[in-house]
């Protein structure tokens, strides 16, 4: 899918993202494509989408990203043929896992960035919240996580414009001099200590999730 009908020429890297970050989260494909050229992701989205304490909607993903060049084809995606025959073959069986090859067409979607300035902050995202998420049991039954993997168990947020609802406390709803936040995910925002044991009973669910 291209979307460049939709930007205007002067639009920065950012708000081109935001774009496509719309039309993932928003939009009934469970597997997308996306990249610059021959370097692309391929993403299975897992619906439905889970709702942060303070309201925002987080889209978790199972990412593909390597030399293989994946891509949606006659059988969803291409293995790049100097790849030992062992290593290919235990590559397939993941993917295939992963991505069914006969996944319908109506819930796969592929999307080009507009530009290279796009494409690392779509990298830097996925790889930055990667590191804030406790991969699902069948994250990590299914898919290899650790090492040089190519694969990341991640998520994607809405890229808001700066507001005052990204700098105030979720529990009592202050905009605090000096943000907190919390320790472990450290996507929620709290005053004081004091806020963050009070809200500790409602974030602790969706704190293990990120």
């Amino acid at each position: 899918m291209s979307f460049a009908r939709f930007l205007d020429s002067k639009c920065s890297a950012l708000d081109n993202l935001r774009l496509k970050l719309v039309a993932m989260m928003s939009g009934a494909a469970e597997f997308v494509s996306y990249g610059r050229n021959d370097d692309r992701y391929l993403l299975k989205l897992h619906r439905p989408l889970l709702t942060s304490p303070m309201g925002t909607p987080i889209l978790l993903i199972t990412a593909l990203h390597d030399n293989l060049k994946p891509k949606f084809g006659p059988t969803f995606y291409t293995i790049n043929p100097t790849m030992p025959k062992e290593k290919e073959t235990e590559h397939c069986k993941i993917v295939a896992t992963v991505f069914p090859p006969w996944t319908p067409n109506d819930i796969k979607m592929g999307m080009d960035a507009e530009t290279d300035e796009e494409f690392q902050l779509f990298r830097f995202l996925l790889r930055l919240n990667s590191t804030r998420i406790e991969p699902s049991k069948r994250q990590k039954k299914n898919v290899p996580l650790v090492g040089s993997s190519p694969w990341l168990a991640t998520f994607l947020l809405p890229l808001y414009q700066d507001s005052v609802l990204t700098r105030s406390c979720v529990a009592c709803k202050k905009i605090p001099e000096k943000l907190k936040f919390c320790s472990r995910c450290r996507s929620t925002v709290y005053c004081s200590v004091e806020c963050q044991h009070s809200h500790r009973p409602t974030h602790k669910h969706m704190c293990k999730k990120l």
